[in-house]
């Protein structure tokens, strides 16, 4: 089914920006590794308004990702929460 783009809201297309990008960038990590299996990006909204993605993988390409998330050192993501404010 594809939705006419003016019947999309902002929300709606962040989402699909989105799912769009990560799509883009796993296939270019899939193929440097020599990964071949199907994943699908799904963009939706959630209830609150925030654009999301549903990702499903095989599972030979979720063990994949395991390891090589397991080699990279642990750093706080863009959203991580930066724990309590230290008083000055």
């Amino acid at each position: 089914m594809v939705i006419p783009g003016h019947l999309l809201t902002e929300r709606d297309r962040e989402a699909l920006a989105l799912a769009r990008t990560l799509r883009e960038h796993m296939h270019g990590w899939m193929s440097a590794r020599g990964v071949t299996a199907p994943v699908k990006v799904t963009p939706y909204v959630d209830p609150a308004g925030r654009p999301n993605v549903l990702v499903r993988l095989d599972s030979r390409l979720a063990i994949a990702m395991i390891l090589s998330l397991r080699d990279l050192p642990a750093q706080p993501g863009p959203h991580a929460d930066p724990g309590p404010a230290s008083a000055p």
